[in-house]
């Protein structure tokens, strides 16, 4: 045993690399950017990813709600479902092209957010939107 293995083991060092990583979700054809994020995240399996709600990989992602979203996609169309969590973000419920569109003209992400529109974005949101009429109308 080299100096080096018997000093992790004493310490209980682990050294990992991204090689795993990329070879467990080789089929998912994730954007490079997630790798690291989720080796920082102790993403190691599916079975880790599963036990992460959509709010927890948002925060995987550094907060950047795009490659959230093609992460999430890519799960998803992998047979992968998160945990549930208190909100939901618009891509958990629309397409992605109407997520996005609501990220771009609003700065929508998450259904709590819809709270604080105007009765006027609100209106335009349903027109462009209908599937969440009903959310809406709920506020």
């Amino acid at each position: 045993m080299s100096e080096i293995d018997t000093l992790c083991e004493k310490y209980g060092i682990q050294i990992r690399s991204l090689s795993p990583i990329k070879e467990i979700f080789s089929e998912f054809q994730f954007h490079k950017k997630i790798y690291p994020l989720f080796f920082r995240g102790n993403i190691f399996s599916v079975d880790d990813i599963r036990n992460k709600s959509a709010y927890d990989l948002y925060n995987i992602c550094e907060q950047d709600y795009c490659l959230t979203m093609k992460t999430y996609y890519s799960l998803r169309k992998n047979g992968v479902t998160l945990c549930g969590w208190n909100d939901q973000y618009l891509f958990e419920i629309l397409p992605q092209y109407k997520s996005v569109q609501l990220f771009k003209q609003y700065g929508i992400i998450a259904v709590s957010q819809l709270s604080d529109c105007s009765e006027q974005q609100l209106k335009k949101i349903s027109d462009s939107v209908p599937a969440l009429s009903s959310l809406i109308q709920k506020l």
